[in-house]
């Protein structure tokens, strides 16, 4: 399953009901966070395989370059067929220039360990960094 990685601006109406499916938001407005990711706050990447979002997370700036990911999700449909590996590896290769390196806290999901490790972040205790290349 190839899936392309893209930052989401100007979402269509069917990109924003995938961004519901994948955040489980039902047929109800956005959620705030998801709101104001779309309104340029950060930055949203999602992940498409035949036209449409099955997986995202945001980046939040943390200043000087630094990002926190957050909010990774895959919809359940799709889960467990190495979408948000493919999203991250894709991600992180076409990330803009501004971002120097992205953090996430691992804390509520260490499973989430190894994900993170194969596609280039470097653990120390529950915070996992990449640092973009040179």
């Amino acid at each position: 399953m190839p899936v392309f990685a893209e930052i989401v601006h100007n979402p269509p109406e069917q990109d924003l009901k995938d961004l519901r499916l994948i955040y489980e938001a039902g047929d109800g407005p956005l959620p705030d966070w998801l709101q104001s990711a779309l309104d340029g706050d950060g930055l949203l990447i999602s992940g498409r395989f035949n036209s449409r979002l099955l997986g995202a997370f945001y980046l939040s700036p943390a200043g000087d370059g630094a990002y926190q990911l957050q909010r990774l999700q895959v919809r359940e449909l799709t889960r467990r067929r190495g979408v948000a590996r493919q999203l991250l590896q894709l991600a992180l290769r076409k990330l803009p220039p501004e971002v120097l390196s992205v953090e996430v806290d691992l804390g509520e999901h260490p499973e989430l360990a190894a994900l993170f490790t194969e596609v280039g972040f470097e653990a120390s205790g529950q915070h996992y960094r990449w640092s973009a290349p040179a």
